[in-house]
């Protein structure tokens, strides 16, 4: 199976930070490089691409900053750093919106003078929120008080490479202190834990509902990852009074359970000192168990429902209807203003987990102490199967609490049970009001086969381009004596998201004279063409992209080929042009004799199969643009007037076309009879090529989301 990629991108407005992305509507933009100190005051700062601060420059963050980062934009700090954030006014680093998230904080180059400092702020959103890059070193690490949520790269969310030595000989300190490391699907990793220069000390952290899966290492496969040695003479990384809290390792294959994600060791752990830690669930021999510290930030102990525990594995339709009591290790802020409900599920079609936002059917209540009562009624669970996360709760000093998850094991090991192959199942969380297609089974509480989905929407699209025709009068399709112009009008109703039906009427011309390629025959024609097919289509989505798993704004999600197929009727009417210049139709003067006793003359109605290859670009989510390339197999070979072998006999022509002799005459043969007026098993053919515009309407659930 492929590797599952997963990257969770959200938009919203300012005012809601929870689950989703911060998104500037104004801000100061901070240029490349910063050679001086500066200081942040409150307000939004937009980072566009990478922002240095050099050695000599000390950055300063008050209280109230929000710095925005652009897709794959960083701030690479030299010097040092001081972000002061407050209890209630904290310091927030996220993406500035969009479908690709902003990379965050690089720590980088020796500065022994300066020391890093980060207190009360929110890490949201962001590829790699917190880097500390090879051979960096400072007089000091301190952060605390601080929270890293929603970095869905399966890479390290906060790393910390080796550290300068040779040069710099004072050891130094880096504390990571009353932080919250949750709701993430990477990890804390420390390359090299027992080191000659750093006293490492994680202390009184909490690391919850953070979720990996068994593509990395098993030791990977966890909150906090460590290297270490036993070389003697090196200090000892210090892991006192944590708390770890459904942290879950699943299988990529199955989505089975299988193993709760603590700390991971690369390489022998003699000298790792772990004390006092908490673990929700099971007793582990690395750890001496105790209850929770109370100074530790707000986190989800247990959900219970009349005294009795539920657990991950409940279904949530058992859930409906019922009061939850939720018990956190200490109190939450009594008053929530910007926490969120969603229902969590995957789209059967492109196996993506969405987030629908709840705004009613529920009740959430802090109550006093350490409680909060929730309740939701089953009319939320009119999607397939998924699971319910309160989002966004606050603790008393404005620092996020972890996600309050119901059935999210019981969603996972449903999703793992399905019949059909997780190959494409990419498992991107993602706003289902920014999502593109929004084709999900709502009909039934299941999840079904990806590609029984019926559900679509229409665009409409016009055309323009040129024609071409081959024939009895031409058989080079790209040698024309002219180009006509082409346009069309077109509607397409979208089955699933790699197939697709479409309705199109095209006008086109085309015209074809044989003299100077098949000898003096000089026959000629031109003809008007009205074409309406419905034709099937297949699109090679980013199902079969390279870079399927990168974004909605890589190449691989936005450029993608389209073939199709189809049947339809095709009217034209050939004409020819007399010597006194005019063009006359063909068909009323009988060429080939069909005028005269015992013929028939052809209809200018013919049956058709199209034959379509296109290449799509995706502008926005409802406009695409497209190269199309369409062929028509005609089932007439009389589109240029020309299909007999034999010339009839030019008495017969004249007889059967009374008062018109010498127009029929001349038009059965203008030129020198060659022995071959045409070819009958010659069929005729004209295609269009050029350029098509599609508009995606929104159906009428979109509409009223969007309201």
């Amino acid at each position: 199976m492929k590797k599952i990629i997963v990257l969770f991108i959200l938009c919203c407005s300012l005012k809601n930070i929870s689950a989703q992305m911060l998104k500037p509507e104004t801000g100061y933009i901070l240029r490349e490089r910063y050679d001086s100190s500066i200081t942040l005051k409150k307000g939004d700062y937009i980072v566009q691409s990478d922002v240095v601060f050099a050695k000599t420059a000390l950055l300063t963050i008050e209280p109230g900053v929000r710095i925005f980062f652009s897709p794959g934009a960083t701030m690479k700090i030299n010097g040092g750093l001081h972000a002061n954030g407050e209890p209630n006014n904290l310091i927030q680093f996220s993406s500035a919106g969009g479908r690709e998230s902003g990379t965050g904080l690089v720590i980088g180059s020796s500065s022994p003078d300066a020391d890093i400092k980060i207190t009360y702020s929110s890490f949201k959103f962001l590829i790699k929120p917190l880097e500390f890059i090879k051979d960096w070193y400072r007089k000091g690490v301190e952060i605390t008080n601080s929270d890293f949520f929603n970095t869905y790269e399966f890479n390290d969310a906060v790393s910390v490479r080796e550290v300068e030595f040779y040069l710099n000989k004072q050891p130094l300190d880096f504390v990571f202190r009353n932080n919250v490391f949750a709701d993430n699907y990477s990890n804390i990793t420390i390359t090299n834990a027992t080191s000659y220069r750093v006293r490492y000390l994680f202390e009184k952290n909490v690391f919850a509902n953070n979720l990996y899966f068994d593509n990395r290492t098993k030791v990977e496969s966890n909150p906090l990852y460590v290297g270490l040695d036993d070389i003697q003479g090196k200090y000892t990384m210090k892991v006192y009074d944590n708390a770890f809290s459904d942290n879950y390792i699943l299988s990529q294959d199955s989505l089975k359970l299988l193993n709760l994600g603590t700390i991971g060791f690369l390489h022998p752990k003699s000298d790792f000192i772990i004390e006092n830690n908490f673990l929700k669930h099971g007793v582990d021999k690395k750890y001496i168990q105790k209850d929770p510290n109370f100074n530790l930030h707000a986190f989800p102990m247990e959900l219970s429902i009349n005294g009795k525990n539920i657990s991950q594995d409940a279904p949530i339709d058992s859930l409906a209807g019922k009061s939850i009591k939720i018990l956190f290790n200490t109190s939450i802020a009594p008053s929530q203003k910007d926490y969120k409900v969603y229902f969590n599920f995957i789209d059967t079609i492109s196996g993506d987990i969405l987030k629908i936002h709840v705004d009613k059917n529920y009740t959430f209540a802090a109550s006093s102490g350490n409680a909060a009562d929730f309740s939701f009624t089953d009319s939320i669970l009119t999607q397939p199967i998924g699971y319910i996360s309160i989002e966004n709760l606050k603790n008393r000093d404005g620092v996020t609490v972890p996600s309050v998850n119901l059935g999210l094991l019981d969603f996972f090991k449903r999703c793992g049970n399905r019949s059909y192959k997780m190959d494409y199942v990419t498992l991107q969380p993602k706003d289902i009001q920014q999502y593109n297609s929004k084709l999900v089974d709502t009909t039934k509480n299941i999840i079904t086969e990806i590609d029984s989905v019926k559900f679509g929407k229409w665009e409409v699209g016009i055309f323009g381009g040129v024609s071409g025709y081959a024939g009895d009068l031409n058989h080079d399709w790209f040698n024309q004596e002219k180009w006509n112009k082409a346009f069309g009008l077109k509607i397409r109703y979208h089955i699933n998201r790699n197939i697709a039906a479409r309705l199109s009427v095209d006008f086109t011309n085309v015209q074809a004279t044989d003299y100077g390629l098949y000898g003096p025959r000089k026959l000629r024609f031109k003809s008007k063409i009205i074409s309406g097919f419905v034709m099937g289509e297949y699109s090679f989505s980013d199902k079969y992209s390279s870079n399927r798993h990168k974004g909605n704004t890589t190449l691989g999600k936005k450029l993608y080929p389209t073939f199709g197929i189809g049947v339809g009727l095709v009217k034209f009417n050939p004409m020819g042009q007399y010597t006194d210049s005019n063009w006359y139709p063909l068909r009323q003067y009988g060429t080939e004799g069909q005028t005269a006793p015992g013929g028939k003359q052809y209809s200018t109605l013919a049956l058709t199969t199209p034959f379509m290859a296109g290449i799509n670009y995706r502008i926005t989510k409802n406009l695409k643009v497209a190269v199309e390339f369409t062929a028509f197999k005609l089932y007439t070979d009389y589109l240029d007037d020309a299909s007999k072998v034999s010339y009839v006999d030019d008495g017969i022509i004249r007889a059967a076309n009374p008062g018109n002799e010498d127009i029929a005459s001349y038009f059965r043969n203008p030129g020198v009879d060659l022995g071959a007026r045409g070819n009958p098993n010659d069929r005729d053919f004209f295609y269009n090529i050029g350029f098509s515009i599609w508009y995606r309407f929104n159906h009428k659930k979109d509409r009223d989301e969007e309201r």
